[in-house]
């Protein structure tokens, strides 16, 4: 399967006002954008986490990053705008971190998934300046990153979303996303820092949604819900165009 790294062709950017963001995916020939990308994600995920060593030039990157769609979160439309959130994706059949990085997290067992259905989100970071700013509604710039990936994943007909998060952070997001579950062991790769391996059944997730938090479900998915009975138990999948 080749993955299209034309931005154009996986999500259409998509506007809010205020305050102006726009998430869209970086032109992989853009240099300047993803130098500003590996910048990012050297202070958080090396000189604030100190899950990877601080890289002498300042830019974090890996072997993913050359084959990876680069999901950027911006306050404004031009090249220059802020960037307020990125989150990285890998698309089989190119290799996840779940099968070389952090294979121990599998715990001896392959990770159960179909290639064609799956993807996998890392490096998921929100500008320090940015973490506070809530809209109107109350989302933040990660909820705003999370929604373009799933309005991708959506486009691009993939249904699994897998990741590898802190532990302590599995609550709250099975919370937030209603289908999300831990598997595997969990792992101090750094110590007290007690990582695991997550994923999130997007369609599960969002039948549930449609039916428990119909507000989100519409907010997420760009779909209007209509107001139904509560006897009524149609699915989602009713309403897509």
């Amino acid at each position: 399967m080749q993955v299209s790294l034309d931005p154009r062709a996986d999500v259409l950017p998509v506007r809010w006002s205020p305050p102006g963001l726009e998430a869209r995916i970086i032109d992989p020939d853009n240099d300047q954008m993803l130098d500003r990308v590996f910048r990012l994600r050297a202070e958080v995920f090396a000189r604030e986490l100190g899950w990877v060593e601080y890289p002498a030039d300042g830019r974090e990157r890996d072997r993913a990053d050359a084959h990876a769609l680069h999901f950027g979160l911006f306050a404004g439309e031009d090249d220059r705008a802020p960037l307020a959130a990125y989150a990285r994706v890998l698309v089989p059949p190119v290799p996840l971190m779940l099968q070389r990085e952090f294979v121990r997290l599998l715990d001896g067992q392959a990770l159960d998934h179909d290639p064609g259905d799956s993807f996998e989100v890392s490096r998921f970071a929100v500008h320090p300046e940015w973490r506070g700013w809530r809209d109107h509604a109350h989302h933040s710039a990660f909820d705003y990153m999370g929604r373009a990936v799933v309005l991708w994943a959506r486009r691009t007909r993939k249904s699994l979303c897998l990741s590898v998060c802190e532990d302590r952070h599995v609550a709250a997001l099975c919370r937030r996303w209603l289908a999300f579950e831990r598997f595997g062991r969990v792992v101090e790769y750094q110590p007290g820092v007690r990582a695991c391996a997550v994923r999130v059944d997007l369609e599960r997730a969002a039948d549930r949604m449609y039916t428990e938090r119909s507000r989100d479900f519409s907010w997420y998915t760009h779909t209007p819900v209509p107001s139904l009975p509560a006897d009524e138990h149609r699915t989602h999948k009713e309403y897509r165009s």
